[in-house]
């Protein structure tokens, strides 16, 4: 298993001085906030991902109106941000889940994971 927390947010998607906030589960009611990024993914789980999100691969991701360019891509992530949001999304047995963090915190973190979920979910359907 690969435990994504925030060590590993910050070695592998983000840049070291980003402090991650949360999660939520894509589709889930309300925008269904799960814990401080302490569950597992198995590495077959991980590998789902692009598969999914092939979609983003050209397309910048659009949420609240602001341009999102996907900057990092593996098997395991794709990762859209900008000066002061960082967005990591990947898959595990929970299902589709989204880490989001505004730098300035300029958004209410239970706002921002709406508009991502919500964001996402347009561009999957």
């Amino acid at each position: 298993m690969v435990a994504i927390n925030e060590e590993f947010i910050k070695k592998n998607i983000l840049d070291e001085n980003a402090n991650i906030f949360g999660a939520c589960i894509i589709g889930a009611p309300e925008c269904m906030v799960i814990s401080k990024l302490n569950f597992e993914i198995s590495n077959e789980e991980v590998k789902r991902l692009t598969e999914v999100f092939t979609l983003f691969r050209e397309a910048p991701l659009v949420i609240g109106g602001k341009n999102f360019t996907r900057t990092k891509s593996t098997s395991s992530y794709i990762l859209a941000k900008n000066d002061t949001t960082g967005i990591a999304l990947f898959q595990n047995n929970m299902g589709l889940i989204a880490v989001a963090k505004f730098l300035d915190n300029a958004i209410e973190p239970d706002r921002l994971l709406k508009i991502l979920q919500g964001a996402i979910l347009k561009a999957l359907l």
